[in-house]
């Protein structure tokens, strides 16, 4: 599979999921956004559309749909990841709109804990949605390592 995201796409692939077992939720999430906007960023590139891959997540995700690199549906899924990830990256006060206790007062969520955890869940379930989309027979469960007869 290419990684037309480059090195950090392929770092942050790699880190999230160390990140998400050692319970780094936060991480997770943040890894999640800039895989997947790195390689948007990376596709606009290939296309010789230099100056629309350096904008930023939410104007990358509009022309990914425009361009029909991913569907409505997927858009929605980056956009819902993109909206969640803000709060952790941007500043907000007590609990306005945009914030991380606006958000966690209308969840179901009792902790602020266990939203951070659904949260990481979600952004590794977009991640997995992004890269079938790019891959539609990619599938993680069939990946095996069979060792060669030198590497054993």
């Amino acid at each position: 599979m290419l990684l037309v995201g480059g090195f950090p796409s392929m770092f942050a692939l790699d880190e999230l999921k160390r990140s998400f077992i050692y319970g780094n939720f936060m991480a997770t999430i943040l890894l999640a956004q800039s895989f997947i906007e790195h390689t948007l960023a990376g596709m606009l590139a290939l296309a010789r559309q230099d100056d629309l891959a350096t904008q930023g997540f939410k104007k990358l995700i509009d022309q990914a749909r425009t361009d029909g690199h991913i569907t409505d549906e997927l858009a929605a899924t980056l956009h819902k990841l993109r909206t969640m990830r803000n709060p952790y990256t941007h500043h907000t006060i007590g609990a306005g709109p945009r914030s991380y206790m606006q958000r966690l007062a209308q969840s179901d969520h009792r902790l602020p804990e266990d939203m951070v955890v659904e949260d990481a869940r979600i952004a590794i379930r977009a991640v997995v949605d992004f890269l079938r989309h790019g891959s539609p027979r990619w599938n993680p469960d069939e990946v095996r390592w069979e060792p060669e007869k030198e590497d054993v």
